[in-house]
């Protein structure tokens, strides 16, 4: 990481000397400096060593619970949406401004990793969430944090309608965090047809989908719920009758 230039974060003395004191690589105290090391890894090109942990007293490792794999693998679908909805707006904001988008995006293997994470909290989306952050800072943009939206989202005063439980990252289960990356594509999306109406002398609010559909969108927390579909419909019609590009997620 010297030789390149590059800063990485490394975990702390102590942080590896608790894994290692534990004897086993899938232990709690394993994760943290396991994922640092994985995260500074992806900053410098660099494919991560990983290896097949034994379980305590030898054998074969077990297999990972039913659904395991398939749910991560749902996780990072979602952290894809937003995460290609994000880049999308950095991308436009730079071309405007007459700079190289790559020069402002993320690495494509640090979006990579952030995916395979599936959480966009994890150490290995910070690389990828911390080049989208300066980005958009640089173009004096509001950065849509993958968490609650805020008072002024588009999205946060359809879905506060619906009785939530407090959901902060550390916390969040699976189904929050898929809601709350949803949210804030969503919110992208709505924020771009809003300002598309206005321009062209329009009324956003024939344009756009009904709050409650939105908050049963975000509710389901999937992209290809029947709650979703019915609001991306909507916009995709909204976008079409505006002349605009839709942002498709995933896409």
């Amino acid at each position: 990481a010297q030789e390149l230039g590059t800063p990485v974060t490394l975990p702390t003395d102590a942080e590896v000397a608790a894994c290692v004191a534990a004897v086993d690589l899938r232990a709690t105290a394993c994760s943290a400096p396991l994922a640092l090391l994985e995260a500074g890894y992806v900053q410098v090109g660099m494919p991560f060593p990983s290896l097949p942990a034994p379980p305590p007293g030898g054998g074969e490792p077990p297999p990972p619970g039913p659904g395991v794999g398939a749910a991560q693998a749902a996780q990072g679908q979602v952290l894809a949406v937003y995460l290609d909805s994000v880049q999308e707006r950095l991308r436009q904001a730079a071309v405007q401004a007459g700079d190289d988008p790559a020069t402002v995006l993320p690495a494509a293997a640090a979006v990579q990793a952030a995916v395979a994470s599936g959480d966009p909290w994890s150490a290995a989306s910070a690389p990828a969430l911390d080049a989208l952050r300066q980005g958009y800072a640089r173009y004096g943009l509001r950065f849509p944090e993958p968490g609650p939206a805020g008072a002024g989202s588009a999205v946060g005063a359809a879905s506060a309608q619906a009785p939530a439980a407090a959901v902060t990252p550390t916390a969040a289960g699976s189904g929050a965090a898929d809601a709350q990356l949803l949210e804030s594509y969503l919110d992208l999306v709505l924020r771009k047809l809003e300002r598309a109406a206005v321009d062209q002398g329009r009324d956003p609010a024939d344009l756009k989908p009904a709050p409650e559909d939105v908050a049963a969108a975000v509710r389901s927390g999937r992209v290809d719920s029947a709650e979703t579909t019915r609001v991306l419909m909507r916009l995709r019609a909204a976008y079409a009758e505006l002349g605009l590009a839709f942002i498709e997620p995933g896409g």
